[in-house]
């Protein structure tokens, strides 16, 4: 009966090592990032060009959920778009943020606008923050764009 008793502390133990584990590989992430990522592409006479935007992003976490908060940088028309807040999951070694979207098409003058999934995959290095967004729902599959950032010093 003791054996058992044993066996069955060290396997609590081991496991909650390995929750700790899991839960250490989050706070990396948490903190405030500058960020930068591509919101579409300009095509003018046979040449793309990406379009790049800034962003604040602050990751949260409470218990095992993360939350993200996106604040956009002004448009050109100096209106600001209204914070975007995400809901995450990690995945393997990356966290994946999740939220609905509007993504507009313009063809030869002509724009329309449908809705996406957008889908942040995102790893952090030390201060250096890197990964991909992709919007899910596009009548033409581009691929993932690739994000960048650092942790604020602020």
């Amino acid at each position: 009966m003791n054996l058992l008793i044993r066996s069955a502390a060290v396997f609590l133990a081991i496991s909650g090592g390995f929750a700790s584990l899991r839960a250490q590989s989050i706070p990396p992430l948490v903190g405030q990032w500058n960020i930068q990522f591509q919101v579409g592409t300009e095509t003018e006479g046979g040449e793309t060009t990406p379009i790049m935007e800034k962003a604040a992003l602050t990751i949260m976490q409470a218990g095992d959920t993360l939350t993200a908060t996106l604040v956009r940088s002004p448009r050109p028309d100096g209106t600001i778009p209204p914070p975007r807040i995400m809901e995450g999951r990690l995945d393997h070694d990356s966290v994946v943020f999740t939220h609905p979207g509007q993504a507009t098409i313009t063809t030869h003058l002509e724009a329309r606008t449908i809705q996406v999934k957008v889908i942040w995959t995102l790893q952090v290095k030390g201060d250096s923050l890197t990964g991909s967004r992709q919007l899910e729902g596009m009548p033409v599959n581009e691929g993932p764009t690739p994000v960048k950032g650092t942790r604020s010093k602020a």
